[in-house]
């Protein structure tokens, strides 16, 4: 049979593809990347010519309310109107078993509104709602995770995984359309909270708390919600077996105060910061995620292979040197741009050692004055002085490190510096001597260099 799949490159979509493939059909990935848009319905016509079995993979790249529905709602219109043209004969669309319980969360209820779509779309169909994936439990605990802690029901699900999600869907494209909907899952159930200890690095993991009021991406679950009917297909990859070869990469996020390239004691990590993980180029964001409360994330459930990890440093601040000291549990991995060097992991390996260190440049300046009465305090009537050398010198006082002049106004800055300890000389104005230093009790206002060298301490 010709098949397209949409979404044909994300995790399911590439699976898939090579289990078609094998079983000697003609496939088409298509996706963005290859001109094939079905939000846009960029190049759905030409993707579709000839094609006998249309199989929707598609996710939404936001699962904020409003945008998962308007995604959920183009793309399904689209693929409808282009498989009608093509003459489709069996429309499959990958959906999620509860979805009709979980009526307070917006990705939940986009993915209703796909499902009606579909029945009423004019299409032969089967909707194959799965479980959770366990390549998706790493988001799940994220999701959960609030001040450093994974707060989470223990409620009932049986997840699978992404190669058993493939397999049911080629034995369904294989399969008469059913103008209604198979569930597919896992060949056992978990407790939530007994999942993600199972799943989760224990040199990663915050502290996993049992809290059966806490959300399900927007609404409350117990036993019922996410667990498949009597009926539905069951996979054959057990967790444990989808453990054993799955690999991990994480660490931490900190802030390097001294910027040494080290995280010393004390430096803390930092919440918040994006962390891609790429393909072994760099060329393809394979996940993304954000650092916890404690600065920490992880990539889990991952293939044995080749990676880079991108960070993306917060507003305001730079990466620290990267591979310094000898310890590669507390040096910085990336380089100036957020990049770090390719990681190769092997089936079940977990490198929890790619961290990185941010800091926020300083900033060091202020005013050169006219001590009118050379009391060494600049009174409220003591104007600035234009035009004043000023150099920037290392800790010892031997190098100069930059130059400037004052302003105007008699102002001075030296901006974008790491972290450190300098010294700044003022070049005294011919004819001109510096006023005594360090007078009175306000440092805002009293003048700094020696008056003999015009260096500060």
């Amino acid at each position: 049979m010709n098949i397209v799949i949409i979404g044909g490159t994300g995790l399911v979509g590439r699976k898939l593809t090579a289990r078609l493939e094998q079983a000697g059909h003609t496939v088409l990935a298509a996706a963005p990347s290859s001109g094939v848009n079905s939000v846009t319905g960029e190049g759905l016509d030409r993707a579709l010519a000839g094609a006998e079995v249309l199989i929707d993979v598609t996710n939404a790249p936001s699962f904020e309310e409003s945008a998962v529905m308007a995604f959920f709602r183009a793309s399904t219109d689209n693929l409808l109107r282009a498989g009608r043209t093509a003459g489709i004969r069996h429309y499959v669309a990958l959906s999620v078993v509860g979805s009709e319980r979980l009526p307070d969360s917006g990705y939940f209820r986009a993915k209703i509104a796909q499902e009606a779509l579909i029945a009423d779309g004019g299409l032969p169909y089967t909707i194959v709602r799965a479980t959770q994936f366990f390549e998706f439990l790493d988001a799940i605990a994220q999701s959960f995770t609030r001040d450093g802690a994974i707060r989470a029901p223990a409620a009932l699900l049986q997840p699978m995984a992404a190669d058993d999600v493939a397999a049911a869907l080629a034995r369904v494209a294989a399969e008469p359309p059913l103008n209604g909907m198979r569930e597919v899952a896992g060949p056992a159930p978990f407790r939530l909270t007994d999942l993600l200890r199972k799943t989760r690095p224990a040199q990663a993991a915050p502290e996993i708390v049992q809290d059966d009021d806490a959300p399900y991406f927007g609404d409350r679950i117990d036993d019922t919600t996410l667990m498949p009917g009597a009926q539905a297909r069951l996979g054959t990859l057990s967790l444990e077996t989808w453990l054993s070869a799955q690999a991990a990469l994480g660490d931490t996020v900190w802030e390097d105060a001294n910027d040494n390239g080290v995280q010393d004691g004390g430096e803390t990590g930092v919440s918040g910061v994006t962390v891609q993980l790429l393909n072994a180029a760099g060329t393809s964001v394979l996940s993304t995620t954000t650092t916890d409360s404690s600065g920490h994330y992880l990539f889990s459930g991952l293939a044995a292979g080749t990676y880079t990890a991108q960070f993306v440093a917060p507003g305001g601040s730079q990466f620290t040197a990267a591979l310094q000291g000898t310890d590669t549990a507390k040096d910085s991995n990336p380089d100036a741009t957020g990049r770090t060097g390719q990681v190769t992991l092997t089936a079940g390996q977990s490198d929890l050692s790619i961290d990185a260190g941010i800091y926020k440049p300083a900033c060091l300046g202020d005013l050169v004055f006219w001590d009118s009465n050379g009391n060494g305090v600049r009174d409220w009537c003591e104007g600035g002085v234009s035009g004043v050398t000023v150099k920037l010198l290392d800790a010892t006082g031997t190098t100069v490190l930059a130059t400037t002049t004052t302003n105007a106004s008699g102002l001075y800055s030296f901006n974008n510096l790491t972290p450190g300890v300098y010294e700044v000389q003022f070049i005294a104005p011919t004819g001109k001597t510096f006023t005594a230093a360090l007078q009175g009790c306000n440092t805002s206002t009293d003048s700094n260099p020696n008056p003999a060298t015009g260096i500060t301490g």
